[in-house]
């Protein structure tokens, strides 16, 4: 900013205020605590506290909102323009219901943003069963054509005490791609979504699992394919790799990792129709905060 003075005697004066590209700082707390397992109709309570003070020419807290992945915000608060320097902090607190019908895990994110357009988020999960992860996988087929799809996916299990495990799964295919000789290009418009029932055992101490899908629903993707004749839009169903025999052995197959977790992977290659199609797939597991 320059000011200066252009009567007699006035020397003008230049002081330069460094632009704010440092992000806020954001301390989240909720009660449950994050980690921990949570009820359908559940209240969870989370306090967001922003800050955007660390140097004085940063510009201060514009907004913090909270939302819940699939579901949308449970809290914002727009802030106007502080005078005051260093900018106070700003507080915000939400209470959001985990539905009747809860997806595997509750997923919460809060963001703050200052004026200068950064912004910082932070994110929780609160798994909806005793045992909770994810089911990953890539299949990679080539030959006459190529196809390459990855398959991301939550997962969380119940235990009944009895040796019984029950859940869900809940994913999506992000990424598709396929070259096809007689099409100049192929652009996918549209993530497929899957969902499934989980049933399986579980035998304490040995950490023995054991889990299949049942009752699997799928929703194909959309793509455009475009060839010297013109273009086309059509649905593009998925290869459901959590319905085939790789589901079951990434259970049996789990091995407890540094960290606490269980994981395991693990590939599998198939000719179909004159292509390879190779599967490499995850699986990890964590046990939920009672």
């Amino acid at each position: 900013r320059m000011f200066g003075g252009d009567g007699p005697g006035n020397d003008a004066q230049l002081e330069y205020t460094p632009p704010d590209k440092e992000p806020p700082r954001l301390n989240v707390t909720s009660t449950p605590e994050k980690g921990k397992k949570v009820r359908a109709n559940e209240r969870i309570t989370v306090k967001a506290i922003a800050r955007d003070d660390a140097d004085p020419w940063q510009t201060g807290i514009k907004s913090i909102d909270l939302t819940a992945e699939g579901a949308g915000p449970f809290g914002f608060q727009d802030y106007a323009l502080a005078c005051d320097r260093p900018s106070p902090p700003r507080t915000l607190q939400g209470v959001y219901t985990v539905p009747a019908n809860p997806p595997p895990l509750v997923r919460l994110r809060a963001t703050a943003k200052d004026f200068a357009g950064n912004e910082i988020d932070l994110l929780a999960d609160f798994p909806t069963g005793d045992w909770y992860g994810k089911f990953n996988w890539n299949h990679n087929c080539e030959g006459f054509m190529t196809d390459n799809t990855r398959g991301i996916s939550d997962l969380a299990l119940t235990y009944d005490g009895r040796g019984n495990l029950t859940g869900t799964l809940v994913g999506s295919i992000p990424e598709r791609e396929q070259i096809i000789p007689t099409f100049t290009s192929f652009t996918y418009l549209a993530p497929g979504t899957f969902s499934a029932k989980l049933v399986g055992s579980y035998t304490p101490g040995q950490e023995s699992f054991s889990a299949q899908a049942i009752d699997s629903q799928t929703t194909p993707g959309r793509a455009s394919w475009t060839s010297p004749a013109g273009s086309h839009v059509d649905a593009l169903p998925f290869f459901t790799a959590y319905e085939g025999e790789m589901f079951g052995k990434s259970f049996r197959d789990l091995r407890r990792q540094p960290d606490g977790d269980l994981k395991s992977n693990g590939e599998s290659t198939v000719s179909v129709g004159g292509s390879t199609c190779k599967t490499s797939y995850t699986l990890t597991l964590k046990q939920a905060q009672s």
